[in-house]
């Protein structure tokens, strides 16, 4: 994994994050007739693009789209994420 994330202005930021995954090697045993199809080692390489955003003193908001960068294994061909995060503090 690396990454970085950047000030775009005020509250807001953006950030890229290039993922992987390396098999070291197939799998052990093959899959038994008469299954239609052999799992071959996979080598995946995606990358994550996003914003976040503080809309509160405590509180966050982030969109993201992660994007295969290879044809390798089954995969979507974007997978958006949404998160909103909040930190409650306690009187005491």
């Amino acid at each position: 994994m690396l990454g970085s994330t950047a000030r775009v202005g005020g509250p807001l930021t953006a950030a890229l994050v290039f993922l992987g995954r390396h098999e070291f090697s197939a799998p052990a045993d093959p899959i038994a007739v008469p299954f239609f199809f052999q799992i071959e080692r996979s080598d995946m390489f995606d990358a994550s693009v996003g914003l976040r955003c503080r809309f509160a003193e405590n509180g966050f908001a982030s969109a993201n789209v992660i994007v295969p960068l290879n044809s390798q294994g089954v995969r979507a061909a974007a997978t958006p994420t949404v998160e909103i995060e909040y930190a409650f503090s306690t009187p005491w």
